[in-house]
């Protein structure tokens, strides 16, 4: 999915001629451009896009650190940190959209012998059934092979 399909302003855009795309942040920053497209994407990124640098942002620590950015598990990381910070923003949207809500009756276990869950109480059971089984375990996993990634 290309994100960064032109400036916000159009195709002249406030940042410059045009926005590259994700993948063509990703091919430059592994030096798999050519000098053409690479000047194109020099040219936007001297304009100090915000989008774009934080989109590359991640390239550039690792290159500070003195990582082969052209490495494929190195970049693999990067993706899978930003995964994680996008889950972690997921859940909060999550737990936001559960405050939002009237608190689920105290009786639950009698709501769920008779077979009659209300419109919140489901509500909230599925919030809490996917941030418990899906959200806050992949969110850990990823913390996880992170801070394994960093002792390697």
């Amino acid at each position: 999915m290309e994100v960064f399909a032109e400036g916000p302003l159009g195709e002249e855009g406030l940042w410059g001629s045009r926005h590259p795309g994700e993948r063509e942040l990703e091919r430059f920053m592994r030096g798999a451009v050519s000098r053409r497209e690479a000047r194109s994407v020099v040219r936007h990124m001297l304009t100090g896009c915000p989008r774009c640098s934080d989109f590359t942002r991640p390239f550039w620590r690792l290159a500070e650190e003195g990582l082969a950015v052209t490495d494929a598990e190195a970049f693999a990381r990067i993706q899978l940190q930003e995964i994680e910070r996008e889950l972690q923003r997921i859940r909060y949207r999550m737990l936001g959209v559960q405050a939002t809500l009237p608190p689920a009756p105290v009786d639950l276990a009698r709501q769920l012998e008779e077979e009659t869950l209300s419109g919140t109480t489901l509500l909230h059971a599925v919030i809490r059934c996917v941030l418990q089984d899906s959200i806050e375990p992949a969110i850990h996993d990823l913390r996880e092979l992170s801070a394994l990634s960093e002792q390697a």
